[in-house]
């Protein structure tokens, strides 16, 4: 790498930063995320509010604690989980923006450290502010003084800094297997090793062996104020290693052919007709193409790990009443599936879309052949829903509505995702194509619509009536969505027909 002081460096740093901001308003997403961006700010303000509130309620319950400070970060294992897995969502890694620069005259190092830096100081990582800030002015401030509470949220900051760092690398490595999951897996387990120490689970254990490291940070020790900063410096620098490498081994991967030994015909399908032939068709992309079976593969997993925690290993008596645990997990296991297709719906077939427009009816036979394949998924947590229910986990009402709701009224607003689906995903790619940094918020206005749905149903009828009505009532309005699926998948047939050489070019020039 040529070396190059630090005054040239930071002005590449700037230099790459305006390019993003001018690649986001290049996007063929832009004109659209401008109305959904909106949605997003308005959820945002909600969540703002969510953890402004907790922040007050979490200040008043500690009001007469004399450490506060320290009972607040007993905390941080918990926050830390829920970053990193939030960031799952939407976060991209530097990889995936590093390919247009990659012929520059720029040292590959420092395109990298500036996408590193970026996501470093982006608006994400500061969003818990919102909740730290008032328990410092509220708890922390009066009780021990103002540097304690900067101290306090310095601290808070740099854990949300190695979360971001710690994602980048298990994502980054996730891509290339499924068993790299090991990483985070094995990190999450140590941290919440205190629940087992005699054997038994408690969680307020966890809290008093994190409370008491949390005294010795807010103390001053030397040991923690200089491990926490070198915890982050070493992630950051092995994630511009890692991403160097995933970079240039991708960049400079051969074409290799294989001899094809035997070929499914998936004959049972036949008996459907053209939507048959569209089924087969679909099913032979998620199992042949890299990146549509590491989808599959990954999102089956995820259902199979979740299903599996709360069935075989979670207990009720702790945490959660044992009403909203349920339906939390059960909601989550179903919905998973329909919420990971949203964001990709189309844009595989964007690849070939031409051949797709040729004759009439076409994408309306693929559209409802897309809708049984799904249909078809949806067993996975049915099984696991199925044993749930022996096991007395679930309530038979609750499982049955969640999957009505699924292959109804979810899996019809997934395919309306086909309208607004305009980009072309490799089939073989796996972290540095150009689509995955075009970042479409109106699908993740469409998914976070998708999981709100059934919790404002079945939230205000069990406040009206009772639980089981609200389950009866959930069932009654997704049934009628789903017995006239075919008129659904007809009107979005009609309504991509409508722009169709909008998107014949847009997924050209996407490619």
């Amino acid at each position: 790498m040529l070396k190059i002081a630090l005054k040239q460096r930071l002005s590449i740093y700037a230099d790459l930063r305006k390019q993003r901001r001018l690649a986001t308003k290049r996007s063929l997403f832009y004109g659209k995320n401008k109305a959904a961006k909106i949605g997003i700010y308005i959820l945002g303000t909600i969540l703002a509010a969510y953890l402004l509130i907790g922040a007050i309620s979490i200040a008043l319950a500690i009001k007469k604690d004399p450490n506060p400070s320290a009972e607040i970060l007993s905390l941080w294992p918990f926050i830390f989980a829920i970053d990193f897995f939030i960031r799952f969502i939407g976060q991209q890694t530097p990889a995936q923006m590093i390919k247009p620069y990659i012929l520059l005259p720029i040292p590959r190092k420092v395109c990298i450290e500036s996408f590193l830096i970026s996501s470093i100081f982006t608006e994400g990582n500061f969003i818990w502010h919102l909740f730290f800030v008032p328990l410092a002015i509220m708890s922390v401030f009066p009780t021990e003084g103002f540097l304690t509470s900067i101290l306090f949220l310095v601290i808070y900051q740099i854990i949300i800094w190695i979360s971001s760092q710690l994602y980048l690398l298990s994502r980054t490595r996730i891509n290339d297997h499924l068993l790299w999951w090991c990483i985070p897996l094995v990190i999450f387990t140590i941290i919440a090793l205190p629940i087992y120490y005699d054997g038994t689970i408690n969680i307020g254990r966890l809290f008093d062996f994190y409370k008491n490291q949390a005294d010795n940070i807010t103390k001053g020790s030397l040991l923690y104020v200089v491990i926490m900063p070198a915890i982050l410096v070493a992630l950051f620098f092995i994630n511009r290693k890692e991403q160097e490498q995933h970079v240039m081994a991708e960049l400079s991967k051969k074409q290799t052919t294989t001899s094809i030994k035997s070929v499914s015909s998936f004959s049972f399908f036949d008996r459907f007709g053209k939507i048959g032939e569209y089924m087969k068709l679909d099913i032979k992309l998620m199992l042949r193409n890299k990146h549509p079976r590491k989808m599959l593969v990954f999102t089956i997993s995820y259902v199979v790990i979740i299903c599996g925690f709360y069935t075989f290993i979670m207990d009720d008596e702790g945490g959660m009443p044992n009403t909203i645990n349920s339906n939390l997990w059960c909601m989550i296991s179903f919905l998973m599936i329909g919420t990971s297709f949203a964001q990709r719906i189309m844009c595989y077939e964007g690849n070939y879309i031409d051949f797709l427009m040729i004759h009439k009816d076409d994408i309306y036979s693929l559209l409802c052949a897309k809708y049984y394949i799904y249909i078809l998924l949806t067993i996975f947590p049915l099984i696991f829903s199925v044993l749930a229910i022996l096991l007395g986990k679930w309530n038979i009402l609750m499982v049955l509505a969640y999957f009505i709701y699924t292959i109804g009224p979810l899996y019809i607003i997934v395919l309306h995702a086909a309208i607004f689906n305009e980009q072309a995903i490799p089939l073989d790619a796996k972290i540095i194509t150009h689509t995955n940094t075009d970042f479409n918020y109106v699908m993740m206005l469409m998914t976070i619509c998708i999981m709100a749905i059934p919790v404002i149903i079945i939230s205000l009828f069990t406040l009206i009536f009772t639980e089981n009505v609200a389950y009866l009532v959930m069932i009654a309005l997704c049934t009628p969505v789903l017995l006239t699926h075919r008129w659904w998948i007809r009107r979005i047939y009609s309504a991509m027909m409508k722009k169709k050489y909008h998107h014949l070019e847009s997924f050209r020039s996407s490619r």
